[in-house]
């Protein structure tokens, strides 16, 4: 018997006999299906990467995600890059700090000097009127007035009783220094070229963002109305002054959080703004070293690539 058991198991390895309902032709063992298992699927084409082939006008550019503090995107990130009125985001924090409470619950009235209006640029501000020191900030965020600047930092002297404008930008290193931003660094409040081969201040794309991220995370009222295409603000003597974005191409971008734009000679077109795309995304966007117009043609190049980012993740 054992004889005929292991002669009827070679047959039917072999093929030769079959008698099984439904199944036609001889029942070989599927030699594969032991050997490699499953029928293998065939690889899904690679995700192309949103991020390749984007051509920006910027010098420096950086992206970074929120949600774990990381950079998913760089051109340049780490060059030195003159800041213009992005120094005035430090300028805010400085005299937020520095006024405490009373700045933010609206008690401290700064006036406006003959030294705050020759400041470049005219923001309808008037010698001997005076505004309540968080509409002056909201005026230096949103429209990036200079006379507000500099309003703001000669009050902060003032009130610590020191009459050097040197006090009030060495308050503005050492905060950086502080975050850790060591290749930020100011010269004046304001950003404005000192002349026509010195910035008022420099930075990098990464260390602006990592700044940003900071302010988002950790002064949010500061910058809370440079989301807003205008804002209207009144002296204490009743002027109304009504002001428009410095960044107004970018108020087209749905789930912005803020944003602050810059340009001087030196700079070129600067900017810096924070966004979401869809429910816990949000992105901190820098470019520096673009042209005027360029800076927010730029900035919506990179907000379609990090929308096209999030889609695929």
């Amino acid at each position: 018997m054992r004889y005929i058991f292991i002669l009827a198991v070679f047959i039917f390895l072999a093929g030769v006999s079959t008698s099984w309902p439904g199944v036609k032709g001889p029942v070989k063992p599927d030699v594969n299906f032991f050997i490699a298992g499953p029928a293998s699927i065939e690889d899904n084409e690679a995700i192309p990467n949103p991020f390749d082939n984007l051509e920006l006008e910027a010098k420096a550019a950086a992206i970074l995600d929120l949600s774990d503090d990381k950079i998913i995107f760089e051109k340049e990130s780490g060059l030195e890059w003159p800041l213009a009125s992005l120094t005035k985001l430090v300028t805010a924090v400085v005299s937020y700090d520095i006024g405490g409470n009373l700045l933010k619950e609206g008690a401290i009235i700064i006036p406006i000097t003959s030294d705050a209006v020759l400041q470049e640029g005219d923001d309808g501000f008037l010698v001997g009127e005076s505004y309540n020191a968080k509409d002056l900030e909201e005026a230096m965020l949103v429209r990036s007035s200079n006379d507000a600047a500099y309003a703001l930092a000669l009050w902060a002297r003032e009130n610590n009783g020191i009459y050097d404008e040197s006090w009030f930008v060495n308050e503005m290193n050492m905060f950086v220094s502080r975050l850790g931003l060591h290749k930020t660094y100011f010269l004046n409040s304001t950003g404005l070229d000192v002349d026509d081969r010195l910035s008022g201040a420099y930075g990098t794309a990464e260390e602006v963002a990592r700044l940003f991220s900071w302010l988002v995370k950790n002064r949010p009222d500061l910058i809370t109305a440079t989301s807003r295409p205008q804002i209207t603000i009144y002296s204490v003597q009743g002027r109304k002054h009504v002001f428009d974005s410095s960044a107004m191409p970018i108020m087209r971008i749905p789930e912005l959080i803020a944003v602050k734009s810059g340009y001087t000679d030196i700079a070129g077109g600067n900017l810096v703004l924070a966004y979401g795309v869809g429910p816990g995304h949000q992105f901190v966007a820098v470019i520096l070293g673009s042209s005027y117009d360029g800076r927010f043609a730029d900035a919506l190049k990179l907000y379609e690539a990090v929308s096209e980012y999030v889609r695929s993740i």
